[in-house]
């Protein structure tokens, strides 16, 4: 979650969204390594912290690099992302566990 939000923060501050897809990536990645079980959840928690600081931003009226305006489609992509990068860290984690099934 406070991965999420600190995404979320980076996205209201810059405007080069490949940034913010690259932190959902990474992120996503990290704890799809870590914790391969609940990939979805962590996609999840990942990707609720960028409509969570848009909400916070525009009721504390808060500086950013852009305009805040809250779209769904906005957070559906970011979960997208946020999934996608879960599931290549439980790729890469069941590719280590198991070299034998390259062969």
């Amino acid at each position: 979650m406070i991965m999420g939000l600190f995404i979320g923060w980076l996205d209201l501050q810059i405007t080069e969204v490949i940034v913010t897809i690259l932190a959902l990536l990474l992120c996503g990645l990290l704890l799809g390594l870590i914790q391969p079980r609940a990939a979805w959840r962590w996609a999840s928690l990942i990707a609720i912290g960028l409509p969570m600081m848009e909400f916070i931003a525009i009721q504390f009226s808060l500086q950013t690099a852009e305009p805040v305006q809250f779209d769904i489609r906005i957070a559906l992509v970011a979960w997208v992302f946020a999934m996608l990068g879960s599931y290549m860290g439980v790729f890469i984690r069941t590719l280590m566990r198991s070299p034998k099934n390259l062969k």
